[in-house]
C-alpha cells in the first residue's frame, strides 16, 4: 500500500512499511547523534554493544530479505547504473562482489522457507545465510544440518561445511572440470597502494596446501626461536616474513627483497637456517586426507563417500595426483569412529596424533578456528588415569592451553566441538562436581 506520507527529506511518497522503518532509523539517529562512548560507564560497555549488534543483525536480516526484490524493480535501470549490483554497492557503500552475493542470497531465500525464517529472526548475519542459502539450494537435504552448525560455529566453518555438501551432488566430472579450470587460469599478481605492497595467488588447492604447509614449519620455528615476549611478533608477520625467506632461497639468497630479521636473535636463527638449508634432505609433508577407499579404488565419489584434501572436497583425480608425489599415513576408519590406541605414555603416539587430526584439525573450543600450534590436552588428567587414549585427548591451540592450565578454565563436559567457560561459569566441570550455583 502506498500511503501520501512524505519522508523527512521531502523526496516523496512512501509505503507504509518503508515510513516505519525510517521512524525506528530516525530514533536509532538520535540515539546514535548524542553517544560519547567516554561517557558510558565502563561495565556498561558491552551490553551497549551488544544492544547495537542485536539491531544491526535486524537490519541486515530486512536489507538481505528485501535485496532481490528491490532489484525486480528495475529502479537501477532508471539510475543509469549497468547493474543491479552496481546499483546496490552504490547505494550501501559496498564492493560489487558484496552486493551480487547478497543478490543471490535473496534470490535463494524465496525457496528455503527454513533458512528465511532463521534470516527474519535475526539467527543468521547475511554472510552466514550466503553461505548456507548457496549450498541448500544445490543440496536442499543439507539445509536443516547447516542451520544448526551456523548458530553454533564461525562462519568459517559454515563455509567449509556447506563447501562440503555442495561437493556431495556434485558429479565427479564437474570437479574435475572445475580443478582444471582453477589449474589453467592460476594467476599470481601484485598491487602496491596506501604505502603497503600487496599479493594475491589463486591457484590448485594441492599446491596451495603445500605451500601453506611450508609457510607454517617456518612459522613455527620463528615463533619458537623467538618465546621472548619482548621480541615476538603477530602470526601474521610471522607467515609474510616465512614466504619471503622460502622465496630467498629458492632464489639461492638473492638480497633484492629488503626485509630483514627483526632482532639478533632471529637474524642468528636465519642464519643458521641458511646454512644447513643446502644439505636439508627433499622434504616430505604430511597432508591429511580424508577419502572412502572404494572412491580411491573406483575413481570416483558415490553418494555418502567423501574425498578431502585439508577438509576441502576434491575429485579423486586431484587426489590421485597429489598422492603421487607424496608420502601417505594411513588410518583405519569403522565407519565415523577412528580405530583406538591406547598408551601408557603421557605423550600421544604419532598414529594418535594423526587420528585425531584426521577427526577434526582445529582447536576443540567452540567458536575457534585456530589449526595451527594445536597442543593435544588431556580431559581426564593423565596423572589421574596413567594412560593415554584418543577418546581422552582435545585439541587446544596455545591460546585456550594457556587459559586451562594458568587460568583454570575448562571446555565444558561432553566431546568434540563445545565451549570453554571460566571458573566462575555455572556449566564449568568444577562447579558442576562440587554443586555450585547454578
Amino acid at each position: 500500500m502506498v500511503t501520501n506520507t512524505s519522508s523527512h527529506s521531502g523526496e516523496g511518497p512512501k509505503s507504509q512499511l518503508a515510513s516505519d522503518i525510517t521512524a525506528i532509523g530516525v530514533a536509532l539517529r538520535a540515539v546514535v547523534s548524542g553517544l560519547r562512548p567516554k561517557d558510558v560507564p565502563l561495565p556498561f560497555a558491552p551490553e551497549v554493544l551488544a544492544a547495537f549488534a542485536d539491531v544491526q543483525r535486524v537490519a541486515e536480516s530486512g536489507r538481505v530479505l528485501m535485496t532481490a526484490r528491490a532489484a525486480q524493480a528495475r529502479e537501477w535501470e532508471r539510475q543509469g547504473y549497468a547493474s543491479a549490483a552496481d546499483w546496490l554497492a552504490a547505494q550501501q557503500g559496498t564492493t560489487t562482489g558484496r552486493a551480487r552475493a547478497d543478490l543471490e542470497t535473496s534470490g535463494h531465500l524465496d525457496n528455503l522457507e527454513a533458512t528465511a525464517d532463521a534470516v527474519r529472526a535475526g539467527r543468521l548475519s547475511p554472510e552466514e545465510a550466503g553461505a548456507v542459502a548457496d549450498a541448500a539450494a544445490a543440496n536442499p537435504g543439507a539445509e536443516d544440518d547447516l542451520l544448526d552448525l551456523a548458530q553454533r560455529e564461525s562462519l568459517k566453518r559454515t563455509r567449509q561445511e556447506a563447501e562440503r555438501r555442495k561437493a556431495e551432488v556434485r558429479s565427479e566430472d564437474e570437479k574435475r572440470q572445475r580443478e582444471e579450470r582453477v589449474r589453467k587460469d592460476r594467476s599470481l599478481r601484485f598491487w602496491y597502494g596506501n604505502g603497503a605492497g600487496n599479493l594475491h595467488a589463486t591457484g590448485p588447492i594441492d599446491v596451495l596446501k603445500e605451500l601453506e604447509a611450508l609457510i607454517q614449519r617456518e612459522v613455527d620455528r620463528k615463533f619458537r626461536a623467538n618465546r621472548d615476549a619482548a621480541s615476538r611478533e603477530s602470526l601474521d608477520n610471522y607467515a609474510f616474513d616465512a614466504l619471503i625467506d622460502l622465496a630467498r632461497t629458492a632464489g639461492g639468497g638473492a638480497t633484492g627483497l629488503a626485509t630483514r630479521p627483526r632482532t639478533v636473535r632471529d637474524r642468528r636463527s636465519s642464519a643458521r637456517f641458511g646454512r644447513r638449508r643446502a644439505r636439508r634432505a627433499p622434504l616430505t609433508r604430511l597432508t591429511l586426507i580424508r577419502v572412502d577407499l572404494a572412491a580411491l579404488l573406483r575413481g570416483s565419489v558415490a553418494h555418502g563417500e567423501v574425498c578431502e584434501i585439508g577438509g576441502i572436497a576434491v575429485s579423486v583425480t586431484e587426489l590421485r595426483r597429489l598422492l603421487g608425489e607424496s608420502i601417505m599415513q594411513l588410518v583405519l576408519t569403522n565407519g565415523e569412529a577412528v580405530i583406538d590406541v591406547v598408551n601408557l605414555g603421557r605423550k600421544p603416539t604419532v598414529a594418535q596424533m594423526i587420528a585425531k587430526l584426521f577427526a577434526d584439525a582445529c582447536c576443540t573450543a567452540q567458536g575457534c578456528d585456530r589449526a595451527v600450534r594445536l597442543e593435544f590436552d588431556h580431559r581426564t588428567d593423565w596423572a589421574r588415569v596413567k594412560v593415554t587414549e584418543l577418546a581422552n585427548l582435545d585439541l587446544l591451540c596455545d591460546h585456550h592451553h594457556d587459559l586451562k592450565t594458568l587460568e583454570k578454565w575448562a571446555l565444558v563436559p561432553g566431546t568434540g566441538r563445545r565451549p570453554m567457560v571460566p571458573p566462575t561459569d555455572r556449566r564449568h566441570p568444577n562447579r558442576r562436581l562440587t554443586g555450585g550455583d547454578t
